[in-house]
């Protein structure tokens, strides 16, 4: 593994199979995001994903895209209602 020493994220990792053939590549490439009051942060919560399967020639991509990530105030007003999304009777109507 290679880790960020920013967010000890891990950036980088080589993956091997039972036998210790190498097997995979992954990277982990973290996005910035804008937070209210807070400035650009680069988390990694938002990010994009690299599979290398290399044994089978095959890769693998997904993550989220920094323009499509709400944060705080930023997030649409029917997602602001606390008690909704944080108490047990709010979360109670979500689940039925």
């Amino acid at each position: 593994m290679y880790i960020d020493a920013h967010n000890f994220s891990p950036l980088w990792e080589e993956l091997y199979d039972t036998r210790m053939n190498l097997w995979k590549f992954q990277t982990t490439l973290p996005q910035r995001v804008e937070v209210p009051g807070v400035g650009p942060v680069v988390t990694p919560g938002v990010d994009v994903e690299l599979i290398w399967d290399i044994q089978r020639n095959h890769a693998s991509v997904g993550g989220e895209s920094a323009g499509s990530v709400y944060v705080n105030e930023q997030a649409p007003a029917e997602f602001q209602d606390m008690a909704h999304y944080t108490t047990p009777a709010g979360l109670n109507l979500i689940m039925r």
